[in-house]
């Protein structure tokens, strides 16, 4: 019976505003319209389970947040630029990082992305031999990696609010694994 609270509401906004400024609608009304036709994108995907017609302002705490899950996946796919990293937005940080695994986009800063093995490989160990499934990982740009390698994954998990993922059949095809 909560809704959704100011500050979830300003980042379901300030959401939309980077689309619309990346697929360059310029005024109030062209980003309404556009924020009317996501929240209709997003009922769609729902299965009748939300109207296409809510409302920011009434809507539960579950479905705003998956209405700003939605919303950092749509970043994540078009690679739309923010001012803030999409881990301020995401609320399901495992499905988050999991969408930019699947777009080769660094969890942290947006780049392009390299499997970051928080599993480690070890030294020696032929990466071409061996089954990579079930291993945990993140995807992380050269400087994010080079971080990870540097200070440790817990430091930087912490640091940038990530959990890494098990690799399953999937991230291993994207990544020749």
């Amino acid at each position: 019976g909560r809704h959704l609270t100011q500050q979830q509401r300003k980042m379901a906004r300030a959401l939309v505003g980077y689309i619309g400024d990346y697929c360059g609608y310029l005024t109030a009304r062209e980003k309404d319209q556009l924020h009317q036709t996501l929240k209709r994108q997003f009922a769609a995907t729902t299965d009748g389970e939300v109207p296409e017609d809510f409302s920011l302002a009434t809507t539960d705490v579950t479905t705003g947040r998956r209405y700003i899950d939605y919303l950092v996946a749509q970043c994540i796919e078009d690679n739309v630029p923010t001012k803030e990293p999409l881990t301020e937005y995401a609320q399901d940080i495992a499905g988050y990082v999991y969408r930019c695994l699947m777009h080769r986009r660094c969890a942290v800063c947006g780049k392009r992305a390299d499997l970051h093995h928080v599993d480690r490989v070890g030294m020696g160990g032929d990466r071409h031999d061996m089954c990579h499934i079930g291993m945990d990982c993140l995807p992380l740009c050269r400087a994010h990696h080079g971080d990870a390698h540097q200070h440790g994954d817990a430091a930087l998990m912490e640091r940038y609010h990530l959990e890494p993922v098990a690799i399953d059949e999937r991230i291993a095809d994207i990544y020749q694994l």
